[in-house]
Order: C-alpha cells, then sequence, then structure tokens
C-alpha cells in the first residue's frame, strides 16, 4: 500500500481524548521516558571517557523525581519503590506501563498500581541503583559517596534553586 495513501486512515481512525483529566500521569510517564534515555546517553558518554559522573548523577536524580511524582499520583508507595524492594506477585509477564496508560486514557480503563510499582521499582534496580553502585566501584576511594539519598539531596537542592529563580519551566540544565 502506498504511504500516503495509508496515512489518510489517520483522520478516520485515530482515537484521542480531547480533553485530558489526570495528565499528570501520562506527563510523568513521558518524563520518565525522557529521562531514561538522557541518563543513558550520560552514562555511555561517561563510560567512554567524554562525560560526567556529575551529569550521570543529575539524570539519575531526574529519573527519581518523575518516578516519585508518578508514585504520588498513583498512591504506589515511593520508598519501597525508589529502593527497588517490590516484588511481582502476578502470574506471567507484568504487562505494559504504556499500553495500561494508553487504555486509561482511551478507554477510561484502570491502571493496575500493583503492576506499576512494580515495574518502577525494577526500573529502578536496573536504571539507577545499578549504575550507583557502578559509579561506587569505578574508584575505591569513592566507595558509599553515591547513594540513593545523595542523588535524592543534589536533585532537591537543583529544584529548589530552579524553583527559587523562577527556572523550572525551559530547556537544559543549566537554567
Amino acid at each position: 500500500m502506498d504511504i500516503n495513501k495509508y496515512s489518510e486512515i489517520i483522520e478516520k481512525t485515530a482515537v484521542y481524548p480531547r480533553i485530558v483529566d489526570n495528565f499528570g500521569i501520562a506527563y510523568c510517564l513521558l518524563g520518565l521516558s525522557g529521562e531514561l534515555f538522557e541518563a543513558e546517553e550520560a552514562w555511555y558518554d561517561w563510560e567512554f571517557g567524554d562525560g560526567s559522573e556529575e551529569k550521570v548523577l543529575k539524570e539519575l536524580g531526574d529519573i527519581c523525581w518523575y518516578t516519585t511524582a508518578l508514585c504520588k499520583i498513583l498512591d504506589i508507595d515511593v520508598e519501597s519503590v525508589l529502593k527497588g524492594e517490590l516484588e511481582y506477585e502476578g502470574s506471567g509477564q507484568p504487562g505494559n506501563i504504556f499500553e495500561m496508560v494508553k487504555k486509561f486514557y482511551r478507554d477510561g480503563k484502570e491502571i493496575d498500581t500493583q503492576i506499576v510499582g512494580y515495574i518502577l521499582s525494577d526500573m529502578m534496580v536496573s536504571n539507577v541503583l545499578f549504575r550507583l553502585a557502578t559509579l561506587r566501584d569505578d574508584d575505591p576511594m569513592k566507595a558509599g559517596t553515591y547513594t540513593l539519598a545523595s542523588v535524592l539531596k543534589m536533585n532537591h537542592d537543583k529544584l529548589m534553586r530552579r524553583r527559587k529563580e523562577n527556572t523550572l519551566h525551559g530547556d537544559g540544565s543549566e537554567r
């Protein structure tokens, strides 16, 4: 089929919510997705010599912010998620958080917060806690320097500074 012809069906078949209630869920999920990508880039740059630990830590802090915000919106235990302590108690694969959120907005289907909590907890282990441990292991003199608490404190201080300077909105880490 011709691509242009195919693209015409979008107008006839796309079902988007016209009014978006609970937009914080989508906002946090989109933000988290972006921050995971930025953390991966910062990690790659650090690992291959032209990046900095500070940039990695800043991105990990942003992941923590979006994760915490999403947990608060969905009433999921933030501490258990950030510490990577939640276990999946269902059967089979836990599911896809993006599909759940899409169906929440499109069809009004409830979000399974137990599954979302597990997915976020697992993401914290593989994307944040693992990287903090690896940053510490790289230099024995820095052992214990980078903890979840220190990342949260760094991110808190950055956000409070931006709030005071009225620079929460915008692009770039040097606001």
